[in-house]
């Protein structure tokens, strides 16, 4: 199964707006943003996520919830990118340099996004942001 960084980005977005004190798979398959997203593909998402370190989970064996995943919250990477790729414009030019440059790493993404907010803040404000 391939990584899908369109679905990384939802996750994020999703785990962020939450208040609860923990999502639970179920949580996440129900979400508007993850909608249609099956519960292997959101797994294999949650695993990614937690080994690249932008958030803080578990899958607990012989949990009463469906799979016994739960999120407890984004990790301080988790929130820096995010921040970066909140904006959907951001994001669209993210991915369209990360497809011209070939990478889709999580570490080029974030390159490629905070490049493009620096110009954006530059634009917008008429400083430029170290």
């Amino acid at each position: 199964m391939k990584r899908d960084m369109d679905l990384v980005r939802n996750l994020l977005l999703e785990i962020e707006a939450s208040e609860k004190p923990a999502l639970y798979i179920s949580d996440l398959i129900s979400a508007d943003r993850l909608n249609g997203i099956d519960q292997p593909t959101i797994e294999l998402h949650l695993k990614l996520l937690i080994e690249a370190g932008l958030i803080d989970a578990n899958q607990k064996q012989g949990s009463s919830t469906v799979g016994g995943w739960y999120v407890r919250r984004l990790t301080w990477d988790g929130h820096e990118f995010l921040d970066t790729m909140r904006d959907p414009e951001i994001w669209r030019k993210t991915k369209e340099g990360a497809s011209a440059a070939g990478s889709w790493s999580i570490a080029a993404l974030k390159e490629i996004g905070t490049a493009l907010l620096k110009a954006k803040v530059q634009s917008v404000l008429g400083i430029e942001p170290s």
